[in-house]
């Protein structure tokens, strides 16, 4: 397992560490018990279904994961260990959605509020 490229997004996903690259796929990476020093895990690149180019992660609400590449979204599949390729008109089923996030508007010298946009003096913090 190695980490090429730089980082495009992170994600925990029952009870590992997802890491997608820009140049070496994605790592999962299994989170150590107690008192272990080593952290395990797979990297999924052409062979397990995924591109080289991954760009993030997206868990919906039933349990799914799903990668986003240059060459499509890709949807893990658990029984194989390996990435498919996912298109919503197939799957009937299957609804990708965004996590939802809740952002907050800073602005220098007054609290901060709960809005959805920057204003003029903010930024947006999520």
């Amino acid at each position: 397992m190695s980490l090429t490229g730089d980082i495009t997004g992170i994600v925990e996903y029952e009870g590992s560490l997802w890491v997608a690259t820009s140049l070496g796929g994605a790592l999962r990476l299994d989170m150590p018990g107690q008192g272990v020093t080593m952290m395990t895990g797979q990297q999924y690149m052409g062979r397990q279904g995924l591109s080289n180019d991954a760009f993030g992660f997206y868990p919906d609400s039933r349990g799914n994961l799903y990668c986003i590449t240059d060459m499509g979204i890709k949807k893990y599949d658990h029984a194989s260990d390996r990435f498919i390729p996912f298109s919503p008109g197939r799957t009937s089923n299957t609804s990708l959605q965004q996590p939802s996030l809740k952002t907050r508007t800073v602005t220098c010298g007054s609290a901060p509020s709960t809005a959805g946009s920057t204003g003029r003096t903010g930024r947006a913090v999520r």
